[in-house]
Formats: C-alpha cells, structure tokens, sequence
C-alpha cells in the first residue's frame, strides 16, 4: 500500500514542481502539463490495486513518462531562459 502511494507520488509531485516553476517566473515549465492525460492514465491501475502482470505495461508507460517529462521541462527551462 505504501509502495502505491510511493509510485502516485513519483507520477504527480514532478507536475507540481513544473506548476511551481512557472509560478516562479518560466511560464514554459507549464510544457511539462502536457503530461497529465499519461499521469492519470498511468495512476488508474494503482489505484484500481492491479498486481502481476497487469504492471508490466504501467511500468513501460512509467519510463516513457519519465523520459517525456525531462524532455519536456529542459525545453521548457532553455525556452524560458531565452
């Protein structure tokens, strides 16, 4: 159950810290909310408690997430520091 929270965590803190960064004066850190639609797509089998097998396809689409959202957010960053 932890290991869940853990994972969600994961998943939405690094939008907040985009949100945060915008706040903070780079609006084009907000590139990184593209990412919403796969977080909650990504969340829905944890929340929905899969196991086994079915978190094969969750963790593929967790590396895929990790990798849009640094591509996103240094984007962003060089965009905003233009």
């Amino acid at each position: 159950r932890r290991a869940r929270r853990a994972y969600l965590a994961c998943i939405w803190l690094p939008l907040a810290l985009g949100l945060a960064i915008a706040l903070g004066g780079n609006p084009w850190a907000l590139l990184v909310l593209l990412l919403l639609l796969p977080a909650v797509l990504l969340s829905l089998p944890i929340l929905a408690q899969a196991q086994g097998m079915l978190l094969v396809a969750v963790l593929k689409g967790t590396g895929m997430y990790e990798l849009g959202y640094g591509v996103l957010l240094a984007v962003g960053l060089v965009l905003g520091s233009s």
